[in-house]
């Protein structure tokens, strides 16, 4: 057994329920089929791997599969408390970033928003889970559309950790590629809801909001100093930019080789000091490694 001396926050769980809906409704991988998820073969993922903690996510394709906003809502709840039930019985070795139930986020009166709020306040309110985790993206919209705003406002009052995975963007369905979207726009999508978020000031208006970005923070090592200095913003000044950029947190999945982790290493001295305090760029096979304890994480600043 190796030495358990690694946090992963990035780590995805697959409710029995949650799979039978999805794949009811034919919403399933792009390829193959959603792996098994178990306690059991969790732990021995961990444990092979030196780590003390998953901190556990939801992955694509969230709830906008399910049939209406309110059997949406219902979804997420119990998939909510199945992945608390395994937090509650292993808080040692498990933590649980909520799942949201958004739905049709195009549609403002399908009540969606609020759906999302009301369990995002049950889940950090009573649950008393690690933070939340949100997709970069639903349908056209970004993370930092005020349509968001209700939610950003709960979260930014209990200081909430979120956590952001990318998201197949609506675009790419008209593009006539051989591959998969995770292969190449997860980076991309990442990255755009990062700069989505600082250029409608979302940041700035909600600063207690603790954001890890998935895989490296996208390409955001390699492009940041180019958004920066861009003068496609004159609004804006390149070192205020780049202030709000070091507000991010990032994992490490799937980005730690040599191309990928000289890059952050640049980017965590030049671009975002934090980067250096609070991630080292050492990962396990499932996910990313962070020094500390997601509960740690959870009551820093």
């Amino acid at each position: 057994m190796a030495q358990r001396d690694k946090i992963d926050v990035h780590v995805h769980f697959i409710p029995p329920d949650y799979r039978r809906a999805a794949e009811a409704l034919g919403a399933t991988p792009a390829k193959g089929s959603f792996p098994e998820f178990s306690e059991e073969a969790a732990l021995k993922v961990m444990d092979d791997n030196g780590i003390a903690t998953s901190v556990m996510s939801m992955s694509a394709p969230g709830y906008r599969f399910c049939r209406d906003a309110k059997n949406a809502a219902e979804l997420s709840r119990r998939s909510n408390d199945w992945a608390a039930e395994l937090v509650q019985k292993r808080p040692d070795r498990f933590g649980l970033f909520a799942s949201l139930p958004f739905y049709d986020i195009e549609n403002s009166e399908s009540g969606d928003v609020g759906d999302a709020v009301a369990e995002a306040v049950r889940a950090l309110d009573e649950l008393k889970l690690d933070g939340v985790g949100i997709f970069s993206s639903y349908g056209p919209k970004y993370l930092g559309d005020p349509v968001f705003d209700p939610l950003l406002e709960a979260l930014n009052e209990r200081s909430a950790v979120v956590h952001i995975h990318p998201m197949f963007p609506k675009a790419m369905q008209a593009l006539d590629l051989d591959f998969t979207g995770n292969v190449v726009e997860f980076p991309f999508d990442t990255t755009r809801v990062a700069l989505n978020l600082v250029f409608s000031r979302a940041l700035e208006r909600y600063p207690n909001i603790r954001y890890i970005l998935s895989h490296g923070g996208g390409t955001l090592p390699f492009i940041g100093w180019r958004v920066a200095w861009s003068p496609s913003f004159p609004a804006w000044k390149p070192d205020d930019i780049t202030a709000l950029l070091k507000r991010f947190w990032v994992d490490t999945a799937l980005s730690v080789d040599e191309g990928p982790g000289s890059l952050l290493e640049g980017f965590r001295t030049h671009g975002s000091g934090r980067l250096r305090q609070r991630f080292s760029l050492r990962t396990a096979a499932q996910g990313c490694a962070a020094d500390r304890h997601h509960r740690s994480i959870a009551g820093s600043r």
